[in-house]
């Protein structure tokens, strides 16, 4: 059963929603699974200074193929 906190956080969701002039998908939530889990990763990896901007951008066009 749904507490009546539950109640008033998705209402206060909805109504940004419903209110809000315009909508965008995250990158991840409108690619498919076979380019979003690579974005994901590499953006960790990039942040983290793990991957360098040249390797982000190689290792995205890998993923894209």
């Amino acid at each position: 059963m749904k507490s009546s906190s539950d109640k008033a956080w998705l209402t206060f969701v909805y109504d940004l929603v419903d209110k809000a002039p315009s909508f965008q998908l995250s990158w991840d939530q409108a690619l498919p699974s076979d380019q979003s889990d690579p974005l994901l990763t590499n953006t960790d990896k990039s942040f983290l200074r793990q991957i360098s901007p040249a390797e982000f951008g190689a290792n995205m066009s890998k993923a894209g193929s």
